[in-house]
């Protein structure tokens, strides 16, 4: 371990895979910082074409969270939701989890950029599937707000937040 400054970096090898050039063995370079407000940065890179996937972690633990949007008219899907690397996203009524990974980046989105990137996921997984073809319908009927759901995020570190449209119900259990 080096210790620079505020910082501490560890470094090691993986057995991840280059999503750019498909080379084995990334390296991934762990650096925590405190500067008052610690936070810690897990950065892959690529020996061989230099490509980095930075992901972002604030170390300070936080509550658990969880929020709960009640998605029931077009304007709903405009909420701003900032999804942390630990949270996860549930929307019951579609039977849809999306649970974080190894590999999960924080996003900042809309309900409706949530919603689109399910829908695009399910069409380049279903290829004709009958009960594919039933929840896509059920994702477009949402997208047009024509079907009520709850849209579920919860993040056991507490980083998460959702910055509700005017007018969205909006429940934050603590």
């Amino acid at each position: 371990m080096v210790v620079l400054e505020k910082s501490e970096l560890e470094v090691w090898p993986t057995e991840e895979v280059c999503p750019n050039c498909g080379f084995v063995g990334l390296e991934l370079r762990h650096l925590v910082y405190d500067n008052g407000q610690p936070f810690e940065l897990f950065i892959l890179i690529c020996q061989k074409c230099g490509s980095r996937e930075v992901e972002f972690v604030d170390s300070v633990f936080k509550r658990p969270v969880k929020y709960k949007v009640l998605v029931t008219r077009g304007e709903d899907l405009s909420t701003l939701v900032y999804r942390s690397p630990t949270a996860s996203i549930s929307i019951p009524e579609l039977g849809v989890e999306i649970t974080p990974t190894s590999r999960t980046l924080p996003r900042v989105s809309t309900i409706e950029g949530f919603i689109d990137d399910i829908k695009g996921r399910v069409e380049a997984l279903s290829l004709g599937k009958v009960r594919d073809a039933s929840k896509l319908s059920s994702i477009n009927l949402v997208l047009e707000g024509r079907m009520h759901v709850t849209f579920i995020l919860s993040d056991d570190y507490g980083s998460s937040w959702i910055k509700p449209a005017p007018g969205t119900t909006v429940k934050k259990i603590e």
